[in-house]
């Protein structure tokens, strides 16, 4: 089997929905204050189904693998965030912040 960095596994391969691996990311970008990193995935998170009852589900239906991949996923977003943060990566021309920083 071909080896996965942590991004490919985080972004494609966890045992998580797409709904909740977006939620996971945008909910991640935006404690840290990630603009780019927020932009990038809000459309995608809006189109996964992101919503309070996905939020409600994941509380009581995740199985120990899928909070393992949601604290991973957390993490490794964290860091995503963080660095595009230290390293001033600015949004794509004409899009507009989604919150003040």
């Amino acid at each position: 089997m071909a080896q996965r960095s942590r991004g490919d596994f985080c972004r494609y391969h966890s045992s998580l929905e797409p709904a909740l691996s977006e939620f996971a990311i945008i909910v991640t970008a935006r404690f840290w204050k990630s603009q780019y990193e927020f932009f990038a995935h809000a459309r995608m998170a809006a189109n996964a189904g992101v919503s309070d009852a996905t939020y409600e589900r994941a509380k009581t239906a995740l199985t120990e693998r899928g909070v393992v991949d949601l604290v991973g996923i957390v993490g490794y977003y964290g860091l995503v965030s963080m660095t595009m943060n230290v390293f001033e990566v600015s949004l794509p021309e004409g899009e507009k912040p989604r919150f003040d920083e």
